[in-house]
């Protein structure tokens, strides 16, 4: 009588040594190195060729205050409301964090300018010293430099081109993805050339009884033939042999000799004007 089969095996480990029982050694180091092949391509560790985001990268990936205010400002630049753009951004630039982070600039270019088309020279400068030095190298904010300073200075003939300059820091600035800046502050440049040129359209009235094509031109940095027509609307006289215009006769205005040189012209009136806006303030 024979007795009872042997029973199977149950435990991890009889299970284990039945296995290598059945299987020859070649087979089982064969298997083992199969096993360890198809193992290899389960590694989680990132390749050594990859490399973490700049700092610069994810600065521009930061989404800050000045971006979550630019609508509004935007909002209110379509609408021509540029004392409640000063308002709005003066207050966000009180309150707002990573002050030096590019996307200020979203806050500080729509200040300066609506400060410029609102004859506010003092607060737009103020508004320019406030920006970090991190931040006072980039185009955007040395283009809008050049300006308020040509303007504070009286530089007639250097305001238009400086503004250009800012039209074309426009269209390769990049704050930050989050927002097309170039459509708002291309706006806000014409707006301020169409309110300082007539501004100064009006002075040369005020200062002067006869005035050079020339110097007129440099003044309201248009060329003659698209200044002709304006100073014929306004009533004004142009004498095409002498090349002289005849602004309509005020009681401050003044002889203006041609004869004069651009610098000194510019000096001249520049004290005209300075004593015009004195007297109308």
């Amino acid at each position: 009588m024979t007795g009872p089969p042997t029973p199977p095996p149950t435990s991890a480990i009889e299970i284990q040594d039945a296995a290598r029982a059945s299987v020859p050694p070649t087979d089982i180091a064969t298997t083992t190195q199969q096993t360890e092949t198809e193992a290899e391509p389960i590694v989680t560790d990132p390749p050594t060729e990859e490399t973490p985001a700049s700092a610069a990268s994810v600065q521009q990936q930061l989404t800050t205050y000045y971006h979550l205010l630019f609508p509004t400002i935007a909002e209110l630049v379509s609408r021509a409301e540029y004392a409640a753009v000063v308002e709005v951004a003066e207050r966000g630039d009180l309150h707002a964090e990573h002050d030096d982070h590019v996307s200020r600039l979203l806050l500080t270019a729509p200040l300066v300018l609506s400060y410029l088309i609102l004859d506010s020279l003092p607060p737009a400068r103020f508004a320019l010293s406030r920006i970090p030095a991190v931040l006072s190298s980039d185009p955007l904010a040395t283009s809008l430099q050049s300006l308020v300073a040509a303007v504070w200075e009286k530089k007639y003939d250097q305001v238009y081109t400086r503004a250009n300059d800012v039209l074309a820091v426009t269209q390769q600035e990049n704050l930050a993805s989050h927002v097309d800046l170039a459509p708002l502050l291309s706006r806000l440049v014409i707006s301020f050339v169409e309110s300082f040129r007539a501004k100064t359209f009006t002075l040369l009235s005020k200062a002067y009884s006869t005035v050079p094509l020339a110097l007129a031109q440099a003044y309201l940095g248009m060329p003659a033939e698209q200044l002709l027509p304006i100073a014929a609307a306004h009533k004004w006289s142009y004498n095409e042999a002498s090349q002289v215009l005849s602004p309509v006769a005020s009681p401050t205005a003044v002889s203006f000799s041609r004869e004069a040189g651009l610098g000194s012209s510019l000096a001249t009136f520049n004290s005209v004007a300075d004593r015009l806006i004195i007297e109308t303030r």
